[in-house]
């Protein structure tokens, strides 16, 4: 429940936000390491602890019947009426006025219709998407997007392999609780400050040189060791160091590999995504207990080595910080060949400009939802104006 979670949070946020709310959003983990670690300090039976570490997660289920579908989604899906519905409710949770409920739904409808238009093939792509194997298929079926694909699902299955090494080094030191405890301190900082900085610099340097930091580090570890000037304190300082960039790049991907992918294969595609970090998550336990025994700076050299390829790979992939979401392949193409009109979203938007490209419904000072318009919103008498006229009232 957590990934759709957070990919319903991003569909649905500002894009001058998405940095911040993205980054945030992993801060109770930072917290929940902290707190398991103490849990584990006080049981010692793992099964009463697994118990109490996993009783709070059930509070999640109900959530099911209150978060509504994302609209962008429905949207693109052709659930316009839906789609009409979870924005009203939106704007009336909010306070604001959007007009006629017909004046919305036309509005909606008539921006699926031009999606469609805007390429031969959006409707049959959206079409095939729709079905469970579609979603898939659509990943891989044209170049731009497999070469985005293959390229995020080799980042996260190593960024897996990283994420879960370091903390699963905690048998070398003397207080395994202690080091978990500080490891969850080391992401504090990678969920807070890393925000600023990733809505400044961009996702891409962020995340890539997050990795490259990291993996570097790794192996001045591993080299330290190898030369005998073994010290504990040091290498754990190192280790929290090498953990906080782990952490940031692998949060800012979570960001990033849902911007990349657009909104008719994002479901699939960051399910894939997931699917590789968890076959990564599972490499590090095999390697600590079948080679680290006999080899123990190998372990270290493959955590490195992962953390270099993947960090490079990142800066192989298109900025999309300040940029819209996409809503299909066909879009992304289009972003990609430089062929689209979409601008960077400013901090304020200037909602009385009629040639303005993307909010569709506004709080203010709070977005909504962003509603990718392309060329539509050129005509001076569209349904766009008279929601904006509306709520500038």
């Amino acid at each position: 429940m957590v990934y759709p979670a957070f990919m319903l949070t991003m569909e649905v946020c500002y894009p001058s936000l998405r940095p911040t709310v993205g980054v945030m959003l992993a801060l109770p983990y930072a917290l929940m390491m902290i707190i398991l670690s103490g849990m584990a300090y006080c049981i010692s039976n793992w099964r009463y602890l697994q118990l109490a570490a996993s009783t709070p997660s059930l509070v999640l289920f109900p959530l099911v019947c209150i978060v509504d579908e994302s609209p962008r989604w429905l949207l693109v899906m052709g659930k316009v009426q839906e789609c009409a519905k979870v924005l009203k409710r939106a704007a009336r949770l909010n306070s604001v006025t959007l007009g006629e409920k017909d004046n919305v739904t036309n509005t909606l409808n008539n921006i699926y219709m031009e999606q469609l238009s805007q390429s031969s093939s959006s409707e049959a792509t959206n079409s095939r998407c729709r079905s469970w194997l579609g979603g898939a298929w659509a990943l891989v079926e044209t170049s731009i997007i497999r070469r985005i694909s293959l390229t995020l699902m080799l980042i996260w299955l190593l960024q897996g392999v990283l994420y879960l090494g370091i903390p699963l080094g905690s048998d070398s030191f003397s207080s395994p609780f202690l080091y978990m405890a500080l490891m969850g301190c080391a992401e504090i900082p990678a969920y807070t400050v890393t925000a600023p900085i990733t809505k400044r610099l961009g996702r891409r340097i962020v995340a890539g040189s997050g990795l490259l930091i990291a993996g570097t580090l790794i192996l001045i570890i591993m080299l330290i060791n190898q030369t005998g000037l073994y010290n504990e304190w040091a290498d754990l300082i190192i280790m929290m160091f090498a953990y906080l960039f782990t952490c940031t790049a692998y949060q800012v991907n979570f960001i990033y590999a849902p911007e990349l992918f657009p909104t008719t294969v994002r479901p699939w595609g960051t399910t894939v995504c997931t699917l590789l970090a968890n076959l990564g998550f599972s490499i590090p336990p095999f390697l600590q207990d079948t080679i680290a025994p006999d080899v123990p700076w190998l372990t270290a050299a493959v955590f490195g080595v992962c953390g270099l390829i993947s960090g490079a790979l990142v800066f192989t992939l298109p900025e999309t910080n300040g940029l819209p979401l996409l809503d299909t392949v066909a879009d992304l193409t289009q972003r990609l060949a430089g062929k689209d009109n979409y601008k960077l979203e400013q901090e304020q938007p200037d909602y009385d400009n009629n040639a303005y490209k993307g909010d569709a419904i506004h709080r203010k000072s709070t977005q909504i939802f962003v509603v990718q318009e392309s060329s539509y919103v050129k005509n001076e008498n569209n349904h766009i104006s008279s929601i904006q006229s509306d709520e500038m009232k």
